[in-house]
């Protein structure tokens, strides 16, 4: 499960999506299904609910980016995850055990 990249469309897991990143605002917003939208916050939390563990990343860029949250199916390694920022240098933060007391009501919450 992976949650967060600011105001997004669609349901709260992001995972198995892919999203853009652009200091814009879309013309014909629709709340189900548009991306990008104009708030650029390229940070996400990825929650294990079996383990109650999880972890934050942010990632420091005010470029335009992407996230692809498993859309990509690899034929060898099933879903491929990454990040494609178009310029600037990759500085970004690993947040560990951010999830661990919080955990219980966020999944009962889903």
């Amino acid at each position: 499960m992976y949650v967060g990249l600011g105001e997004r469309a669609g349901t709260m897991d992001r995972a198995n999506q892919c999203y853009e990143m652009r200091n814009i605002d879309t013309m014909g917003y629709s709340a189900s299904t548009t991306d990008p939208l104009y708030k650029h916050i390229p940070f996400y939390v990825t929650l294990h609910p079996k383990t109650l563990t999880g972890f934050g990343l942010f990632y420091d860029t005010l470029a335009d980016c992407r996230f692809d949250m498993g859309r990509e199916l690899d034929n060898y390694h099933g879903h491929d995850r990454h990040f494609i920022a178009e310029h600037g240098d990759l500085d970004y933060y690993f947040i560990a055990s951010l999830i661990r007391r919080c955990m219980p009501r966020a999944v009962s919450r889903s």
